[in-house]
């Protein structure tokens, strides 16, 4: 075994390049304006970088299989990327920024080959966290605390999850290839957008928030996926799902009292299945569906207990909704509760379609279309 071992202290700029099998390269920098670069060629190599001092810059590549980098910073002005090309490898990073600055915080993960894992925890106003993955049965994920983060995977069976807290965050997650799995949380004061993209088959996206002034996206292009959104808050949430393909399935969930709740969903294949579920005051949502079989559920007025929906009598008021179906056998069903003016449209364009309308208050209005042979529609309205 060859080791290379240095320690670097202020004001240095570092290199280190190792060409065997199982190097170690440690670097420990404290003070300010430290750069530290560590290259690495083989197969079973291990890095470490840790610097504490303003206007760090971190850099690590590994070329190899089964090698471990690690990078640790804690300061101002802060950088770091890691770069892995081979199979195998293990990166993680963590970086956090006591004071905002004007300088990029960015912290980069880049792994090309099969069965990578990477890891990234920011905590800062400013960061930037990036993971890249190119290959096979790779796993991400990210946890930032106030920062931004995106995380892109091509290849087949990938896992990817990103956990965001604080305020004005945003996270992208983009999956191209088969088997994937998404997952986003956010949980901070306001202004949080996570947004999914999937292409391939048998994809499955989950996105959850808590907070206010939310957005969420999900976008699914191939066969086999399923969607899940789930929002908490007082006010302006808004959710999005859109799929193409076969056999889709969606759910969205949104809980809130403020002035402005909305949901989209669109799918385009046969089979499809959505659901689409509001508690709260001033709930708009919308629902297209083109293909066959397609089944799809509004509940306004209703609350979860134990994977449950249960009927609530809070009162839900100017809630909208409407549900647009094109094709055969497909069914759709409408539910609001509680007081205020509620309104709802089902539309259906095809053969064997069923649907079904229940308001419970006062001022409700309801309008069914349909189009085609041995279609029934029922409405049923109480105050």
């Amino acid at each position: 075994m060859k080791t290379n071992r240095v320690l670097v202290g202020f004001l240095c700029l570092t290199a280190f390049y190792g060409y065997s099998q199982s190097n170690t390269s440690t670097i420990n920098s404290t003070g300010d304006n430290n750069r530290a670069y560590i290259k690495q060629a083989g197969s079973m190599n291990s890095a470490t970088l840790v610097q504490e001092g303003d206007r760090n810059n971190l850099r690590i590549r590994q070329d190899g299989n089964e090698n471990n980098a690690e990078g640790t910073q804690i300061g101002d002005k802060l950088f770091g990327v890691i770069r892995q090309f081979g199979d195998y490898n293990t990166a993680i990073q963590y970086q956090k920024q006591e004071v905002p600055n004007d300088l990029s915080a960015d912290a980069r993960v880049r792994q090309v080959g099969e069965e990578h894992y990477a890891e990234q925890i920011l905590l800062g106003q400013e960061d930037y966290g990036v993971i890249l993955q190119n290959g096979g049965l790779n796993i991400a994920r990210q946890y930032l605390d106030g920062a931004d983060g995106r995380i892109e995977q091509t290849g087949y069976s990938n896992y990817a999850e990103q956990f965001l807290s604080e305020f004005n965050a945003h996270n992208l997650l983009i999956q191209e290839g088969n088997y994937n799995v998404a997952s986003q949380y956010q949980n901070g004061i306001i202004q949080f957008g996570a947004a999914i993209e999937q292409i391939g088959n048998e994809n499955y996206a989950s996105q959850y928030q808590e907070g206010e002034n939310f957005a969420l996206g999900i976008t699914q292009n191939g066969n086999d996926n399923i969607s899940f959104q789930a929002q908490h808050g007082l006010a302006d949430d808004e959710a999005n799902i859109f799929q193409i393909g076969n056999y889709n399935q969606a759910w969205q969930f949104q809980e809130g009292t403020g002035t402005i709740n909305d949901q989209a969903s669109i799918q385009r294949g046969n089979n499809n299945s959505l659901t689409q579920m509001t508690w709260g005051s001033n709930n708009t949502m919308r629902l297209s569906q083109t293909g066959d079989e397609n089944t799809a559920v509004q509940l306004q007025g209703f609350i979860e207990e134990d994977g449950a929906f249960y009927a609530d009598d809070m009162p839900t008021d100017d809630n909208y909704a409407e549900i647009r179906q094109e094709g055969f056998d497909n069914t759709a069903l409408q539910s609001q509760l509680g007081h205020g003016g509620h309104f709802a449209e089902t539309f259906q364009f095809g053969n064997a379609n069923r649907t079904q309308t229940w308001q419970s208050g006062h001022g409700h209005m309801s309008s069914i279309t349909q189009t085609g042979n041995a279609n029934v529609a029922v409405i049923t309205q109480r105050n």
